[in-house]
């Protein structure tokens, strides 16, 4: 990933685009396909995540893409604000139990939240 501030612009659904300066600092996803390890248990469905680290290093804008390739169903395109990473932690435990564990790795304070992980999600 780069160090380097971009102009980001996230399309939303049923919103204006939201734009702003930042960069990416942690990608996750699951796959529709069910060969893969990572399948999200529902065919033709799949979530990614992409969170941005604004360029006032003030916030974070985590990008929730929850995607579709079903005739007529439409992708869910939304941006959350946030400003600390246990925050981020927080909402992913709630909205995406799958991604705790690699965002939790990458920012290395696992240990700190290994207590409040739900009881299905198991730490690989």
């Amino acid at each position: 990933m780069n160090d380097v501030m971009k102009e980001i612009i996230l399309e939303r659904t049923g919103r204006r685009p939201l734009t702003f300066r930042g960069r990416e600092v942690w990608r996750w996803e699951t796959s529709p396909d069910r060969a893969h390890p990572r399948y999200s248990g529902d065919p033709g469905r799949w979530t990614a995540l992409v969170l941005y680290l604004v360029a006032d290093l003030s916030q974070y804008v985590l990008y929730e893409q929850r995607l579709s390739n079903w005739t007529g169903e439409r992708d869910h395109l939304e941006a959350h604000t946030f400003d600390t990473l246990p925050e981020i932690a927080d909402w992913l435990e709630q909205h995406c139990p799958g991604a705790v564990s690699s965002f939790c790795d990458k920012f290395q304070f696992f240990e700190e939240l290994s207590d409040r992980l739900p009881a299905d999600v198991s730490v690989v």
